[in-house]
């Protein structure tokens, strides 16, 4: 199975999921992790960075993707960044894709990864 996983900010992703994707790449599973920002305005950008490389290593990622793009300026409208995570599907074919906004970030309890759906996929 591949997982595709995309969030924010570095360690957004891994808050309330990090068990379930051990397991699963444990059990020979492909993580793919895409961040989109440096997270540079919720603390250090190079620490921030290098404790998400440690956190894909340790989660045995097949692969870490950068967004590129400024921290607090992602809004769901924006088309480029609509069109970077498209590329990406496209590119990976995930089995299961997960998502974390802010808001769930910061109230997520668990990890719920589902498979795609044949009507969305891309």
């Amino acid at each position: 199975m591949r997982i595709l996983a995309v969030g924010p900010h570095p360690d957004d992703i891994e808050i309330g999921c990090a068990g379930n994707f051990l397991k699963y790449t444990k059990s020979g599973d492909d993580l793919y992790l895409m961040v989109m920002t440096m997270g540079g305005k919720g603390g250090e950008t190079e620490t921030r960075k290098a404790e998400q490389i440690r956190s894909a290593e340790i989660l045995k990622a097949r692969d870490l993707i950068w967004g590129g793009y400024e921290d607090t300026q992602l809004t769901p409208s924006m088309n480029d960044m609509v069109a970077d995570i498209e590329k990406l599907l496209k590119k990976i074919k995930p089995d299961s894709f997960l998502s974390i906004t802010v808001t769930t970030a910061i109230r997520i309890t668990g990890c719920c990864i589902r498979p795609l759906s044949p009507l969305h996929d891309t």
